[in-house]
């Protein structure tokens, strides 16, 4: 079963090319006596690796990592293939190309291949399982979509949405149990990143998210709204220094936060702004210009305005998290840029020198 597994990932991943799959370069042949598989070298670690190090600090983080692995999720499905085991283990960091990469397709399946899992045998990681496999239900590229809002919920929330202390408990929780609404677990969450994890998640599998890129859609718009305008930028500038700029782009987006919250109850202490105004406290616990917020919402001097930015003494420029900007690096040029560079100055020298001859 193992080589049908290792002799299958290697044909799938053979036929495709794609920045955010393991591309495979060469499979053996199933009757030689050395199997191998010749694929690209990521110099990385894995997402479960990488998170236990770099802690993430808003969710924004979180959607940035997760976009290239919907990518790499769009153009499997796209080849009617699915890869049944995504989880933090089986996405690679790559530090040197700056993506990720979806690895491990060893259980993945084409929608029309007969299954190598007896029947009553589950493949794959229950953590990350959609609720119709472990029903032994007939089920489709979507139970994909529930792996990731799984590692979604985890990653914006450091917690699983169900937990379990066994397996069987685990089971049992997918299957019929409820789980805690993102915000509820971080406030930091907004209502529109909140919809787009539990859909993910829904146990009909009808109103899940039928693809991968629908959902890319949908968390595009929650980074714009949140000043992220190129997602693929801020993720190459992020895995240069994951801790540094990890914070500067936190408190970039705290800014932001902080000045539509403000906004927001400078209008009136509506229901909206209020709800608003306590995701502004977690993503600014401690500032003490939104401690000074606080009094004016139950005095009702002019919601959401500090008195001394009312006087002229505090500018929103003057904020701390402004203090910092993060640098904004260009992606290096394609490989063939620097031979063509190179053949160049080669031919140039080899010139200048059969001249001075």
């Amino acid at each position: 079963v193992f080589l049908k597994r290792f002799h299958r990932e290697g044909a799938i991943t053979s036929s495709l090319n794609h920045p955010n799959i393991l591309r495979v370069y060469e499979v053996s042949d199933p009757h030689d006596s050395l199997h191998y598989l010749v694929t690209d070298l990521v110099v990385g670690i894995n997402l479960d690796q990488f998170l236990q190090v770099n802690r993430l600090h808003c969710p924004e983080l979180a959607l940035i990592l997760m976009l290239p692995v919907l990518k790499g999720l769009q153009a499997l499905h796209e080849k009617d293939v699915v890869h049944r085991d995504i989880k933090p283990e089986n996405i690679m960091v790559d530090w040197v190309r700056k993506r990720l990469t979806i690895t491990d397709l060893g259980i993945a399946q084409p929608l029309d291949a007969s299954r190598l899992s007896s029947f009553g045998t589950l493949v794959g990681s229950v953590a990350f399982m959609a609720p119709e496999r472990l029903k032994k239900k007939k089920w489709d590229h979507r139970v994909d979509i529930w792996a990731f809002g799984t590692i979604l919920y985890w990653m914006c929330t450091y917690r699983f949405p169900f937990d379990a202390r066994s397996e069987e408990e685990m089971i049992r929780q997918i299957v019929s149990g409820s789980l805690p609404a993102p915000s509820e677990v971080n406030p930091m969450i907004s209502p529109h990143l909140e919809r787009v994890i539990l859909r993910c998640l829904e146990r009909d599998v009808q109103k899940r998210y039928p693809d991968a890129r629908e959902i890319r859609r949908e968390l595009e718009v929650e980074l714009r709204s949140n000043g992220v305008d190129d997602a693929e930028e801020e993720l190459y500038t992020y895995l240069i220094n994951p801790r540094t700029n990890g914070k500067l782009l936190y408190q970039e987006i705290a800014t932001g936060v902080l000045m539509n919250g403000k906004a927001l109850l400078a209008k009136g202490p509506t229901e909206e702004a209020l709800r608003y105004w306590e995701r502004v406290k977690a993503y600014c616990p401690n500032d003490p210009r939104v401690q000074s917020v606080e009094p004016t919402l139950s005095a009702g001097v002019e919601p959401g305005v500090p008195k001394k930015e009312r006087t002229g003494e505090f500018r929103p420029d003057d904020f701390d998290f402004i203090a910092q900007k993060r640098p904004k690096v260009t992606p290096p040029l394609p490989g063939w840029a620097y031979l063509a560079a190179a053949t160049f100055l080669l031919v140039l020298l080899f010139v200048i020198w059969r001249f001075l001859l």
